[in-house]
């Protein structure tokens, strides 16, 4: 499944993450999910 995600944080030093979109794929694996993400330029 692919899905879009967007970050929040009142960090500074992440402030930029409230800036970027990214996708990204997601897979159920016996030890858990594992998701690859993706910045959108």
């Amino acid at each position: 499944p692919f899905f879009e995600k967007r970050f929040e944080t009142a960090s500074e030093k992440y402030g930029w993450l409230n800036r970027i979109i990214c996708v990204g794929t997601g897979e159920r694996l016996k030890a858990g999910p594992r998701y690859t993400i993706y910045e959108m330029l």
